[in-house]
């Protein structure tokens, strides 16, 4: 239609009249959404001169043609000469127009996009922001030009590194977007992508990816299958496969979009060299340094010449051909282009910019990698300080916990063999647990005002319902129930958009007002005041030391002296198992009741003589264990290490964990200062099936043992002017819901239940369909949590390792009222789970101890130095002193058994117990009891069924042991 109109606008007006520009200008339009650039670029240009002939210079409608021509130009890769044409498009429309008009208001965006595209974060940040306020004051707050401002401001936010500031408005813009236009339109679908790219950059994957897919499916359905903007999906749906390892997938999807982009933008544009860097980095991680080095040597020239040698891609490029050139072992070329990257990064980024925290990072890592250990302190010293700095502006909670990998542990490793040795033990506890620590100091010290703590709230009840609202409009479109619920799905999505929005505004301006000095370690001094005389804690950290190589030392903090140091070794040299597969396979043996306890001992004792047996200096005298189990022997109960008398440590030491030293210090003088509850929740057993029921009351009964259970950079594309990062996986968890009909009853539990009542102090008991999530939500709402001394949850747990505040534990399912009629009627919707994020906004725990009797309640997402995220951290965060956790997949029976020897220990009276006469026992001595007599626990026949160490070692204590 529109070739028609063109053809017959020439015939009847002339080749050279303003309105046959128009038409060409429209058709060009078409022709660049379809992705056909080459075909937009003459009739653009030709709109442009003959609009320049018509009208003169000083025209408008000679400034939307110049914009016009720009963005063609932006879309092929010549930012130099959209530039040029935008600059005068801004000055032609100010002139006419004055500051704050709307059309100077779209050409100066797209100019700020330019800039930013060019590598000038700086100068693109405050365009971005007077864009912004000049809609805002025109338009209103809600618009869809509003939207396009806020994208774009928190694009260039993302890039420069303010993730906190950043995440409100992708989520706002979104809100506005799917409103105004719809689910389905391609803007919208940009947006998705946008808060998917901001989501992946905190390595938030498990979010992001949803969120990648929905993009990459409507703009397939908008656009068709041949456009740079699916291109762009494609990469980076492939890029969170990457960064799961899961390269065999990412592959092929990163093969398309490079052969899309070359096809569609041209061999020269800088989104090819994105791609080349993409499967570079690929080849990379999958062991092919040859193919790595030159496919990486190839963007990065591409884009020096593209670009410009002062580009933050260019520096990106120049930081991964390093880190080839590190794993090939060329530490002194590698030390080369990291600092060619650094230099650039700092210019382009800004001294703070956690890209510059990186490559100061692993400048250092090659460094020692090579020996150099002197020179590589200082540049531990400084990546610490930008590291520091950076964290605090990528948002709060597992976004922070997740977001750059910390410097301390290499920075403690250089210390100690520079002989530094006092200042090793502040730097390693510093790498430890810091997000926990910040939630729990921060919390405790904010002292918001009356106004704002009812903001705070009503914000937080809000953002629960529409959570709640979602999903479940989502549960009733899955089950079939018809087209409302679908349709309804969209505008509560929309709602939980604009309820996150306002969360992390109003954290982020809380934590401008209030600052808190976050993630400070306890010194030694006050880490020692917490522990006994016959206490040490006991801690290691694991560094790289070369490629695929590990360096290990182990500490001991006493009550008096200085912190005892020991080199433990170098592993994953020439062959040799790294110190992380050693602990993977006892994990692997531990958590298999197939396995053999030879082979199992064997194992255990070589880890005891590498990783306890150089510390036994220091242990003289000690009883009671606190172990701080970070990095290689994460997820690992070290209670079954092997001693050299053949002993297990278990048996010589009564044994805890803690996060940190930090930690332990402040739940230990919590436990003593803070006011604790004096009665006791014990719940189990609750119905999964409408059968359980029927077995709970005669009907039947399960069977106990059915137990159910890349470097920094890249391309992941913003639109509106925003950053490239990297881009993105496939589902790999099944969601709670998505369980409930495959678990199955767990009987035991009510039998241990029912054996801890008689045991515990002034018990309230939840059993069948009493342990639901009403009765739980009831109890919090009334304040009545805080009652509670002791909080026992025997049930199923579903743990999600890529989203921490999905992990739940199952409650009831049988009588749940209808969500879909509760969200009509303004009621809760209760859907049998409690999730980790509920745990945090709704509870208020005084526990002495928290019990989480099911399956893998300890684990989680594992994120570095901060251990696993997840229930237990949820608990911890709401209040809880301690807790009884579990490492795998627990046995029903067993876990009842040791369960109520355990309580018995604890509250004592029960005849004579190691020795101890039947006392009250601490925690940690009690279960360590508890452990030793279930592994030698004789049947009726005679034989000792829970002997192997799967059924007595996997649960474990966290935090105050006493």
């Amino acid at each position: 239609i529109l070739e028609e109109e063109l053809t017959l606008r020439r015939d009847v007006l002339g080749d050279a009249h303003p309105e046959v520009a128009t038409s060409l200008n429209n058709l060009a339009a078409l022709m660049a959404r379809q992705g056909d650039l080459t075909g937009a670029e003459g009739l653009y240009l030709e709109a442009l001169e003959l609009k320049r002939l018509a009208l003169g210079g000083a025209h408008p409608e000679v400034a939307l043609a110049l914009n016009n021509a720009a963005s063609l130009r932006y879309a092929q890769g010549d930012y130099e000469a959209a530039e040029v044409l935008l600059r005068e498009a801004v000055d032609l429309l100010t002139a006419t127009f004055g500051d704050e008009d709307p059309l100077a208001a779209a050409s100066l965006l797209n100019l700020a996009g330019v800039i930013r595209a060019r590598g000038d974060y700086a100068s693109a940040e405050p365009l971005y922001r007077k864009v912004l306020a000049i809609r805002r004051s025109v338009l209103g707050s809600d618009h869809p030009q509003v939207a396009e401002g806020m994208n774009a401001l928190a694009s260039i936010l993302k890039a420069r590194g303010d993730y906190g500031s950043a995440e409100p408005l992708y989520r706002e813009a979104l809100a506005i977007r799917r409103r105004h236009l719809g689910e389905g339109h391609p803007v919208t679908a940009q947006s998705l992508n946008n808060l998917a790219a901001f989501l992946y950059a905190q390595g938030s994957y498990g979010e992001a990816e949803p969120l990648f897919r929905e993009a990459l499916r409507l703009r397939r359905e908008a656009l068709g299958e041949s456009h740079p903007e699916v291109a762009q999906s494609l990469n980076n749906l492939a890029a969170v496969l990457y960064a799961q390892d899961r390269y065999e997938a990412a592959e092929p999807l990163y093969e398309r979009a490079l052969e899309m982009r070359r096809k569609l933008l041209g061999s020269g544009h800088p989104n090819v060299a994105s791609s080349l860097y993409n499967l570079g980095v690929l080849q990379k991680a999958k062991g092919d340094y040859g193919a790595a080095l030159k496919t990486l040597r190839e963007s990065h020239e591409r884009r020096r010449v593209l670009l410009g040698e002062e580009h933050p891609d260019t520096a990106t490029s120049l930081y991964n051909l390093g880190e080839v050139n590190y794993l090939l072992g060329k530490y002194a070329r590698a030390d080369s282009l990291y600092r060619e990257s650094l230099i650039v990064r700092r210019l382009s980024l800004g001294h703070e910019h956690p890209h510059v925290a990186a490559t100061l990072h692993r400048m250092a890592v090659s460094l020692k990698a090579g020996g150099d250990y002197a020179p590589a302190e200082p540049l531990l010293e400084e990546a610490c300080v930008v590291y520091d700095a950076a964290r605090l502006r990528a948002g709060t909670g597992v976004s922070r916990a997740t977001f750059l990998a910390s410097p301390y542990a290499d920075l403690a490793e250089a210390k100690l063999v520079l002989g530094r040795t006092r200042e090793a033990w502040p730097a390693a506890e510093k790498a430890l647990a810091r997000t926990l620590t910040d939630l729990l100091i921060t919390a405790s010290v904010r002292d918001l005002d009356e106004l704002e703590v009812a903001r705070e709230d009503s914000l937080e009840s809000k953002l629960a319902e529409c959570e709640r609202e979602v999903a479940a409009y989502r549960r009733a479109a899955q089950s079939g129930a018809g087209g409302e619920a679908a349709e309804a799905v969209g505008g509560a999505r929309t709602a939980l958009l604009e309820a996150e929005a306002a969360w992390s505004a109003f954290q982020r301006e809380m934590s401008e007002k209030y600052p808190v000095t976050e993630g400070e370690a306890a010194s030694l001094e006050d880490v020692q005041r917490t522990l006994s005389g016959d206490a040490a804690i006991v801690g290691w950290i694991d560094v790289e030391s070369g490629a695929e190589a590990h360096t290990s030392w182990g500490y001991v903090v006493r009550r008096e002296g200085p912190v005892f140091w020991a080199e433990l070794g170098r592993t994953g040299t020439g062959g040799e198992k790294s110190v992380y597969d050693s602990f993977q396979a006892l994990r692997d043996a531990l958590s298999d009741p197939g396995s053999t306890e030879l082979g199992i001992k064997v194992d255990a004792a070589a880890l005891w003589r590498q990783r306890v047996a150089p510390l036994s200096p220091a242990l003289e005298g000690v009883r009671d264990l606190v172990l701080v189990p970070s990095g290689a022997a994460l997820g690992v109960p070290l209670e079954t290490l092997v001693t050299e008398d053949g002993k297990l440590l278990g048996e010589r030491y009564s044994v805890s964990y803690v996060p940190s030293s930090t930690m332990y210090a402040w739940l230990t003088r919590r436990a003593a200062t803070g006011t604790t509850g004096t009665e006791s929740l014990l719940l189990g057993d609750p119905p999964f099936r409408p059968e359980h029921v029927d077995e709970m009351n005669g009907g039947g009964r399960a069977d106990a043992d059915d137990d159910a259970g890349g470097g920094p950079g890249g391309d992941s594309g913003d639109g509106d002017g925003a950053a490239y990062a990297q881009g993105v996986v496939e589902s790999a968890n099944t969601s709670a819901g998505g369980l409930l009909a495959v678990l199955a009853r767990l009987p035991g539990t009510r039998e241990e239940v029912m054996a801890l009542s008689v045991v515990v102090d002034r018990p309230l008991t939840l059993l069948g369909l009493d342990a639901s999530e009403r009765a739980l939500v009831e109890l919090a709402e009334s304040g009545r949590m805080a009652d509670f001394a002791l909080l026992h949850l025997a049930t199923h747990a579903h743990v999600d390792d890529r989203v921490p505040g999905r992990s739940a534990l199952v409650l009831a399912q049988v009588g749940l009222p209808d969500p879909v009629e509760a969200v009509a009627s303004g009621e809760r919707v209760y859907d049998g789970v409690l999730t980790a994020r509920e745990i945090v906004r709704e509870w208020d725990l005084r526990a002495d101890l928290v019990t989480l009797s099911a399956c893998e309640t300890a684990l989680g997402r594992e994120a570095g130095g901060e251990g696993y995220i997840g229930l237990a951290h949820a608990f911890l965060q709401a209040g809880a002193r301690s807790l009884l956790v579990s490492l795998w997949k627990v046995e029903d029976r067993a876990t009842s058994l040791l369960m109520r020897r355990f309580y018995e220990n604890r509250v004592g009276g029960y005849g004579d117990r190691n020795g101890s006469g039947g006392a009250s026992m601490g925690k940690a001595e009690a279960l360590r009891e508890a452990k030793l007599w279930l592994r030698g626990y004789t049947d009726e026949s005679g034989g000792q069924p829970y002997r192997h160490p799967f059924y007595w070692s996997a649960f474990v204590l966290m935090g105050d042991r006493s």
